[in-house]
């Protein structure tokens, strides 16, 4: 009976810290950036708008899913010699698989935690700032520092 607990208390444990990660980066992906203010002369925030060729969440699903199959063919390959001895109710390979999906998952979520955060506090501003915000209510200091403005554009969501 102890290792039923402790394998429940184990999982929970698991489950609870990708729960915990996920909502972060919910939170943290809803955050408005900070605003930071530019050069007009700034030649790195003049390119043209263009869509996302790939949207976040076709990246979020194939970069999980390469690590889903490389893990899992990883394991099998592995454990194959074992797989073929043995006969449990529950094949040894999930026991691999499981540890290193939850590592990977911890990774994964804690690395997309931490660039938004560095994005949300101390990004710079994208390389199609101005077509894509299209700032209004420029006042400019005598160095043609533009501190605060406000977007005009309907493309200004592509900015975070």
């Amino acid at each position: 009976m102890k290792p039923l607990i402790d394998g429940i208390i184990r999982v929970g444990s698991d489950l609870g810290f990708i729960v915990a990660l996920i909502i972060t980066n919910t939170v943290l992906q809803n955050l408005d950036p900070y605003k930071r203010g530019y050069f007009i002369q700034d030649e790195s925030i003049k390119k043209p708008f263009r869509q996302n060729t790939i949207s976040s969440t076709v990246l979020y699903v194939v970069s999980s899913l390469l690590i889903l199959i490389t893990i899992v063919v990883g394991e099998v390959i592995v454990s194959a010699k074992s797989l073929r001895k043995t006969h449990h109710r529950i094949p040894v390979v999930l026991y691999p698989i499981y540890d290193s999906l939850i590592v990977a998952c911890f990774g994964y979520f804690a690395t997309i935690g931490l660039t938004d955060v560095g994005k949300v506090s101390f990004g710079r501003l994208r390389p199609n700032f101005l077509d894509a915000c299209k700032p209004s209510d420029l006042q400019t200091t005598i160095l043609g520092f533009v501190g605060n403005y406000t977007c005009s554009s309907d493309k200004s969501s592509g900015l975070r």
